[in-house]
């Protein structure tokens, strides 16, 4: 390589530095998405707590986080997928059933609350936990906005997830990533805004948060104190909710209500 080449060569080389410097400092999140999602951190925070003050005996707005794992534990939260011979379906190797985490997942996602790391969730540092898992996720997906007009294009959105096999159109897109990209364009108009990611990640902690606090409080509704609910105390807390002729055990409660609906978490709580 002569100077002439490598000096040139060299000057690609800063100018690609430079401009992924400059992607990596330029702020992604608009100052009113990013106040959107001080709200719904708080909104979340608070509904979460609802179910954490039922371990906090002394009522100093913390519980130990030891305390609430092995709470959350004893009621299937971070429980394994349940194998056939204990009366469930085998999954396949390395796989959870659809819309759960793994347990380690599960377990990262409640220290995550203890941002302090003095091994305590306490209730004035749960809405800032929530703060950052939301504005972390907002901030990863919209930095696909390569040309920053607010708003992740298809072929931006591709970027994201290499077309592997299959047939792909004049962009160099396939079925997979143009059905994904879709999914997350609810109002398909051809982009994904940032209200429209924050829609969704804002809807995945709100779900924890729900699902978490009635994991925590279900156990009320346990009448005669046997640590299962029978089909009458299933029946009392939620009308119509289907449930086999065993009812429901203490240790799958968390999975039992990650399959209702927002509706009927809604009259859960209330019931509650």
């Amino acid at each position: 390589m002569n100077a002439s080449s490598y000096l040139s060569s060299l000057a690609t080389c800063l100018l690609a530095v430079a401009l992924y410097a400059d992607t990596r400092s330029a702020k992604v999140v608009s100052d009113d998405l990013t106040a959107k999602i001080d709200v719904a951190a708080q909104s979340a925070a608070a509904t979460f707590w609802i179910g954490v003050k039922t371990l906090d005996e002394d009522g100093d707005g913390k519980v130990a986080l030891t305390k609430l794992v092995k709470t959350l534990q004893s009621r299937g939260f971070a429980r394994p997928a349940v194998a056939a011979s204990e009366g469930g379906a085998v999954e396949g190797r390395g796989r959870q059933r659809r819309g759960r985490g793994t347990p380690k997942s599960d377990l990262q996602f409640i220290k995550r609350l203890d941002p302090s790391k003095d091994k305590h969730v306490e209730k004035s540092e749960v809405a800032t936990a929530f703060r950052s898992i939301m504005l972390e996720s907002v901030e990863a997906k919209l930095a696909l906005d390569a040309n920053r007009d607010g708003k992740i294009s298809l072929p931006e959105y591709a970027l994201s997830s290499p077309a592997k096999g299959g047939k792909t159109d004049e962009n160099g897109i396939n079925w997979h990533q143009r059905s994904h990209f879709e999914r997350e364009d609810p109002n398909k108009d051809g982009v994904i805004t940032g209200e429209e990611v924050l829609g969704r990640y804002e809807r995945r902690v709100f779900s924890q948060a729900e699902v978490l606090q009635l994991t925590l409080r279900l156990h009320k509704a346990d009448r005669n104190g046997n640590g299962e609910l029978n089909l009458e105390e299933c029946e009392s807390v939620l009308p119509g909710w289907r449930v086999d002729s065993n009812g429901v055990a203490l240790v799958e409660f968390y999975d039992r209500l990650r399959r209702l609906s927002t509706e009927d978490w809604k009259k859960l709580s209330d019931a509650l």
